[in-house]
């Protein structure tokens, strides 16, 4: 999957034809690109899988593929642009449809899928089902891991209890309530 992946950034940086490296002064159009490079280059620090570039990367390559436009009459003229740049789409699409990439998307959409149905989510489906919104998600989750901290608050006896899924999430005012409820509860955790 990361040679494919490493192919298909490398291609749509060759599509958007910026250098994002350069410090230069950009207009507007220039820096939305680069923002999504960012972005990707981001999601590719946070997770070694790729699977969360290879999410944003799909979703941002449908989102422009349906806005692309190209005129008929270019199309009819073969005109040399015109004609490079389908090609380079449908190459970025090939590479970013490559077995090893659609598999494991589709693996991950599929557990995200039956979480929100055993969390008894359904709204969130939709967003679950669009691979920009998911891989988003899942580099904000993976964001936060980088900055969250753990604290332990009291030490008590372990348990031989299984860890287990809980279906409520529970809202404090403050960290004294949440410590004063989980001792009262006796929760593990």
């Amino acid at each position: 999957m990361h040679d494919e992946l490493n192919r298909a950034l490398a291609k749509w940086i060759e599509i958007l034809g910026i250098d994002p490296n350069a410090a230069n002064a950009m207009d507007k159009v220039e820096w939305g690109y680069r923002t999504t490079v960012e972005q990707l280059q981001e999601a590719q620090k946070l997770d070694m899988t790729g699977l969360t570039t290879a999410l944003i990367l799909y979703g941002i390559w449908e989102a422009y593929a349906e806005n692309l436009t190209i005129s008929v009459r270019k199309m009819l003229d073969e005109d040399p642009e015109a004609l490079k740049l389908l090609a380079d789409y449908r190459e970025l699409k090939e590479l970013i449809s490559a077995p090893s990439i659609r598999d494991a998307m589709a693996d991950f959409q599929s557990h995200a899928k039956e979480s929100m149905l055993f969390y008894e989510a359904p709204q969130s489906l939709p967003m679950v089902m669009d691979p920009s919104s998911l891989g988003m998600l899942r580099r904000d989750a993976l964001r936060s891991l980088e900055t969250m901290q753990s604290y332990q608050f009291i030490q008590g006896a372990a348990t031989t209890e299984n860890l287990k899924y809980n279906k409520v999430v529970y809202q404090f005012p403050n960290i004294q309530s949440m410590i004063a409820s989980i001792i009262s509860h006796g929760e593990n955790g």
